[in-house]
């Protein structure tokens, strides 16, 4: 779940979070099962958005742009924004999500 979207996830950023986080815990897939994983979301019609083909490389999140590396951590957390929880409205959690990706610079 840590590599799925904050909210509105769709099945095709559900398995790009899946490729992506298998990728990072096994790089060498020497059974196959992400392209396995991959052809049973091909063959229901779900396709991630933004990605040019369906092989594991492609689909694999790419990491925030390298400037977010040189501002210290702490830094960027202090001018995000948590102020809501599981009874905010949605819209509300989709502004503020937008917000602070922009505050870190990848929105």
């Amino acid at each position: 779940m840590d590599y799925c979207p904050p909210i509105d996830i769709v099945f095709g950023e559900y398995l790009r979070a899946l490729v992506t986080a298998d990728t990072d815990l096994v790089p060498y897939d020497r059974l196959g099962y992400r392209i396995a994983f991959i052809e049973a979301f091909r063959n229901r019609g779900i396709y991630p958005r933004d990605v040019k083909h369906l092989s594991p490389g492609s689909l694999i999140w790419e990491p925030p742009p390298l400037p977010l590396r040189q501002v210290k951590v702490q830094e960027v957390l202090e001018k995000m924004s948590t102020d809501w929880d599981l009874k905010s409205e949605r819209k509300e959690a989709y502004d503020l999500s937008n917000e602070n990706a922009r505050v870190c610079g990848t929105g």
